[in-house]
């Protein structure tokens, strides 16, 4: 990213992970790359979004500092916690939710003295 564009970085990197995870995976068992060709409009959907995240990722760690980026980015845990337990009725919420709550409070305190 330093030498060249956080976009160029995100696309190039991600297209050439992809390409070989499909090509080990197509190696490994065939169900997966027919799945893949049975519902393109799925992987599509997929592809868009994991492409958007990446960008994203790109630019924003293009823009401030690495620990400041990925500290926020580590938020998403909690609303994973929150997923869990809505879609898909986990157990246990309290002591997961506790675990995500001490991640944020970890966000907030880095923001505040960095500030």
């Amino acid at each position: 990213i330093l030498h060249s564009s956080a976009l160029f970085f995100s696309a190039v990197y991600f297209i050439l992970m992809a390409l070989s995870v499909l090509v080990v995976f197509s190696f490994l068992t065939r169900e997966p790359t027919r799945k893949i060709l049975m519902k393109p409009g799925w992987g599509l959907l997929l592809g868009m979004t994991v492409a958007l995240e990446v960008f994203s990722h790109g630019l924003a760690i293009s823009q401030v500092q690495a620990a400041y980026m990925i500290a926020l980015k580590r938020t998403s845990l909690a609303f994973g916690v929150l997923y869990g337990f809505w879609i898909f009725k986990e157990d246990r919420m309290a002591e997961r939710l506790a675990g995500s709550l001490i991640m944020l409070a970890g966000v907030f305190l880095i923001g505040w003295f960095a500030w």
